[in-house]
């Protein structure tokens, strides 16, 4: 039995070396500075300080950005969910990030080894897989989560196709254990990439049983494939409730009631914001996955001192350090960190498969690569607006190019299988020849075209030229039109080099004259020099830095050190030395009025559009803004106090009812609005006040407490009072006077508001949010369940396999 387990074992190792080298800075204590992975840090702090301490009371809300937000989709800790648990537990097999592409060569394994393909080509279709430039590429930006669900697609298809071909328990066990990996791992667009494969391939079984008049077996699996499913997404129940709750407050799922704002009637991201990163359709940006150059690459690319661009900038003076973040990319995106290159191998093999291959498996594969593609595309082609408008929640999802993750799985999947096909088949010579040809004319002759022809093709100009033309910067403009020719044209040849290689592997394969081994060995070799050659052009070990280097993006300034003397415990700043509404570095010290985040509040961001963006005084100290973080005379951060910061909580003497959220809004900086005196009530609320004037002479209320999930107020009235809280208005926010839960308004467009009674009283506010206490239960019991499952279906499977191995011995036990 144990032997059985050594070329699996073998296969570890691979992947493991293979990690460590990729990633060898970060097993000598390097860190790899991921950009939105800093803005999380920051974003929060404050939440990982809590959990830190109070590890049985986790953070359900932050008040570090956006005056805050519910912590449910910036790090919120679910108790119940082991799946969340055991997925933290396999990224900690590996230091840092380098754990994101261990787990994407085990998945690929796997889904190969559902498909009974040969184990050596398992592992060398998983290195490919593994060194795809859009995982590096996502890695190396800080897009920790996405990676993880694209890594978990491979097992989630592999347990699929195994329980329609092969074993339905096995199978339903591998999809319950990663289906609920993947949703924990909490990039939910990737899974709906993930489903729309899914139920492609279901119908694929669907029409293949009919055929084969296996509907009995076909819907046996189906039936416990679902069952499994199911028990994938208890477990995280929490979670996903959490998330359908809050995305019908932000601007991914809401609709703002200002009347300017047109948005879907089931809420949604604006089309327009939604598709802005659309791949190229027309303009041939899509052969990037053959030809990663053929749009330049990356919006800031180290090109070097000896390109067109470095000996220019040379000749005119400029710095040649600008040669580090050369602006080559010159594509339909308005900027990119790299393009989506599947591999010249993996290309040239898929379009080989797709020619030879018997497996009626290739229309599943050509269908959803046609859909990724179509998808991919955005705004340049139909298809994506009638998806955008008709797919449940699927505007809620924004990056269109992201939908190449189909692509990217499904290209390497068939490739692979149809070698294993190849290999183990009779071969017909003189046909294969011929489809050899073929595909190696296909994809080698599109290399050849454009890194011969590629200026007839294309006049190598950027939306981005246009600034510098406008400069007077024209002749860095030109030089950089020779460089991106020069690059496609480089990549051209290159691609056509593996490309020729495959080709010949495969030609003299077939006439005997290169054995199996050699063969896979060879072909494993070059989709390992091609992509990890084209992966370290944007993941390198220039993009780790030092410990003590990373916290630098954290170090505090002299405003920074000014504000934090100040011992009150609650109070914000807004910081205009950074793009206030797309950084989180200030939330790392401070509460912050501004704060980047991709699911904003949609009131918060009509706020921000409407007052915050503009200065609107009244709106600025509503926020209790205390210090305004500026610029001084010597260009570093300087902290200037804000004398009209209202504070915590205040006592008003008016109450204007407003009609609707347009009124309400605008009223927020009418001139003889002072929110001071005067609190802004939209109608719907208006039975929350039993009076439109209140007397507050001798009355008080002071803020005692203050964290995360639990604010205290002392309220002393000699009469009646209306209370304004400067913290923002949302759901799961519970307030209770005295301890007895009493209902509140949403007052100002976003603030709370109560009416209060005369004497000395204590107000509370407790975020109890019913889909995290409910869901965490459910969750409890759904990963009880899924655990249970997992053993039975481990234990079924094992004793099936001792009988099946008393069988085969018997015999020779006869035969002695």
């Amino acid at each position: 039995m144990i032997k059985k387990f050594i070329p699996h074992i073998a296969a570890l190792g691979i992947f493991a070396a293979l990690t460590i080298f990729y990633f060898l800075p970060d097993f000598q204590g390097k860190v790899l500075r991921q950009g939105d992975i800093v803005q999380w840090e920051a974003m929060s702090k404050e939440i990982r300080d809590w959990n830190a301490l109070h590890p049985d009371d986790p953070a359900l809300w932050t008040s570090r950005l956006f005056s805050g937000m519910p912590s449910a989709q910036i790090s919120l800790v679910y108790p119940g969910n082991y799946a969340s648990k055991f997925l933290s537990s396999i990224n900690s097999i590996f230091p840092d990030v380098s754990a994101l592409m261990f787990l994407h060569f085990i998945g690929f394994y796997v889904l190969m080894l559902c498909l009974g393909v040969n184990q050596w080509l398992s592992v060398i279709g998983a290195v490919a897989f593994g060194l795809s430039s859009f995982t590096l590429i996502s890695i190396e930006a800080g897009h920790n989560t996405k990676v993880q669900a694209m890594a978990l697609m491979a097992p989630v298809l592999g347990g699929v196709l195994l329980a329609y071909r092969k074993n339905i328990l096995a199978g339903a066990a591998l999809v319950a254990l990663s289906l609920s990996l993947a949703i924990a791992a909490n990039h939910l667009q990737v899974t709906y990439y993930l489903i729309i494969c899914v139920v492609f391939l279901g119908l694929y079984e669907l029409v293949e049983a009919y055929l084969a008049k296996k509907l009995v077996h076909f819907s046996k699996a189906s039936a416990v494939l679902i069952f499994a499913a199911v028990l994938a997404v208890i477990p995280n129940v929490a979670n996903l409730w959490m998330t359908k709750d809050y995305g019908k407050e932000t601007i991914r799922g809401g609709s703002s009631e200002l009347s300017r704002k047109v948005s879907n009637s089931d809420g949604g991201l604006d089309f327009d914001y939604a598709s802005r990163w659309s791949y190229g359709a027309g303009d041939l940006e899509f052969l990037s996955v053959l030809l990663p150059n053929i749009k330049g690459g990356g919006s800031g690319t180290n090109i070097g001192e000896e390109s067109a661009f470095g000996k220019t900038l040379q000749q005119k003076g400029y710095p040649l350090s600008y040669t580090q973040q050369a602006p080559t990319y010159w594509g339909n995106q308005p900027f990119t960190s790299g393009p989506v290159y599947f591999g010249a191998v993996i290309v040239f093999l898929f379009v080989f498969a797709l020619l030879a291959a018997q497996d009626k498996l290739k229309w599943w594969v050509v269908a959803v690569s046609v859909i990724s593609f179509l998808l991919a595309f955005g705004h340049n082609t139909p298809f994506f607006k009638i998806a955008f408008n008709s797919l449940p929640f699927f505007n809620k999802f924004r990056t269109p190019s992201m939908a190449l993750v189909i692509a990217q799985l499904v290209f390497p999947l068939f490739a692979l299988l149809g070698l294993n096909e190849f290999l183990k088949s009779k071969i017909d010579v003189e046909k294969t020849k011929k489809k050899l040809l073929i595909a190696a004319g296909i994809t080698g002759g599109i290399a050849l075209l454009f890194g011969v022809f590629g200026s007839m093709f294309f006049n190598f100009s950027a939306e981005s030229d246009k600034q510098m033309n406008e400069q007077g910067l024209n002749f860095l403009t030109d030089a950089l039109k020779q460089d991106r020719a020069d690059m496609l044209r480089s990549d051209g040849f290159r691609v056509l080099f593996f490309v020729a290689a495959a080709f010949g592997l495969l030609w003299f394969y077939i006439q005997n004259k290169v054995s199996k081994q050699l063969l896979i060995g060879g072909l494993g070799l070059l989709m390992l020099v091609d992509g990890w050659s084209v992966g370290k052009r944007y993941l390198n070990d220039e993009n780790f830095i030092e410990k003590s280097d990373y916290q630098n993006a954290f170090a505090m300034t002299k405003a920074d050190m000014d504000i934090l003397r100040d011992t009150d415990v609650n109070f914000r700043v807004y910081n205009l030395t950074r793009d206030p509404f797309n950084d989180a570095i200030t939330s790392y010290y401070h509460k912050h009025i501004g704060g980047y985040h991709a699911a904003k509040l949609i009131r918060y961001q009509d706020l921000i559009e409407e007052h915050i963006s503009k200065g609107t005084p009244q709106v600025i100290n509503m926020l209790n803004t205390k210090y305004i973080i500026q610029k001084g005379a010597d260009g570093q951060p300087q902290a200037q106090a804000n004398n009209g910061a209202l504070g915590n909580a205040w006592l008003v003497k008016n109450i204007r009812h407003e009609k609707n959220a347009d009124e309400e809004i605008a009223a927020l900086g009418a001139a003889d609005f002072s929110p001071k005196e005067t609190a802004l009530l939209d109608e719907r609320f208006k039975s929350f006040s039993t009076a439109e004037t209140y007397n507050n002479e001798g009355s008080s209320i002071v803020q005692t407490s203050f964290s995360p999930n639990k604010i205290t107020y002392d309220y002393n009235g000699a009469d009646k009072n209306f209370a304004v809280f400067s913290e923002i208005f949302y759901p799961d926010w519970d307030c209770y006077v005295d301890g007895k839960l009493t209902k509140y308004a949403r007052v100002n467009y976003v603030l709370r508001g109560l009416e209060l009674p005369a004497g000395k009283h204590t107000v509370e506010f407790k975020i109890e949010p019913k889909a995290y206490i409910v869901g965490n239960k459910i969750a409890y019991a759904g990963s009880a369940l899924l655990l249970l499952f997992l053993l039975a279906a481990v234990g079924f499977n094992y004793r099936e396999w001792q009988k099946n191995s008393v069988g085969e011995e018997t015999p020779k036990t006869k035969s002695k």
